[in-house]
């Protein structure tokens, strides 16, 4: 479900800007199924906040004028989403996933104490209090032999416990770095911001989300991951490559043309 959380605020965001409009309802529908079908209460908050982010950009960069499109869209993904469900209540056993929600209800938090993860993340707590400035060392975290080895349910919590608070500031502030490179600096000659603005700021919102449930960042795919969005944006971000690539190709990708003037690729 990792893979939703990145996934479908990049699709959604997909829906101020694309030339696919229909194409991009589908593939939210599809996706949101799938989202409610794992059953992960984690990918769902992600996501769910990261649309919430998005939304809140549209209106801070373009300001109030923004609500004529933001109103339909609260509405369409609103739409979907139920949509998405109903397709799971109608053809699916979905006694398990309703369970899993029902935990984040309110007077039902207090049962995620008995989850297998409160376990885990006590466990990493301990080993930061025992060297909070130094971590106990890389790969120390886990019980080999156990099916939690290595993982403490919280990327944050793993990197204090083994590298301590020096490497999680390190971490943190490569992601800030990142989050910065992605924020449009440039005036917008349209007046609106490009959906590859909001889909790379608002899916990086996610994935930073999602790092406080799942262990992610030792894995090659987080990086990629970054990496793929920067070049994105930096395209996006580039007048002299955006207007000889995107917008000869924009009829098969999507892509608005450069409404951001700016730098240089990258």
């Amino acid at each position: 479900t990792w893979y939703l959380i990145f996934i479908l605020p990049l699709v959604v965001s997909s829906l101020w800007g694309s030339h696919h409009k229909k194409l991009n309802l589908l593939s939210s529908l599809v996706l949101f199924v799938a989202l409610f079908y794992a059953g992960s209460r984690s990918a769902l908050i992600s996501v769910v906040l990261g649309i919430i982010f998005m939304v809140f950009l549209k209106v801070l960069f373009e300001g109030a004028k923004s609500l004529k499109k933001v109103v339909p869209f609260v509405v369409i993904a609103c739409l979907v989403a139920t949509g998405a469900w109903f397709v799971i209540v109608l053809n699916v056993d979905n006694a398990e996933m309703v369970t899993r929600f029902e935990t984040l209800a309110p007077g039902q938090i207090s049962n995620l104490a008995e989850d297998t993860r409160y376990g885990l993340l006590q466990r990493g707590l301990n080993h930061f209090y025992s060297a909070p400035f130094t971590g106990i060392g890389l790969g120390q975290s886990g019980i080999k032999g156990t099916f939690d080895f290595h993982s403490t349910h919280n990327d944050y919590l793993l990197l204090l416990a083994e590298m301590g608070i020096p490497g999680l500031i390190l971490f943190c502030a490569i992601v800030v770095c990142i989050f910065f490179k992605l924020w449009p600096t440039k005036p917008m000659k349209s007046g609106q911001v490009s959906w590859i603005f909001l889909a790379g700021l608002s899916s990086l919102f996610s994935v930073s989300i999602s790092l406080f449930f799942i262990n992610a960042y030792e894995t090659p795919l987080l990086w990629i991951y970054f990496g793929l969005i920067i070049v994105g944006s930096r395209i996006e971000n580039s007048p002299q490559y955006g207007d000889n690539l995107i917008e000869k190709t924009s009829p098969a990708t999507g892509f608005s043309s450069a409404t951001i003037s700016g730098e240089r690729s990258l």
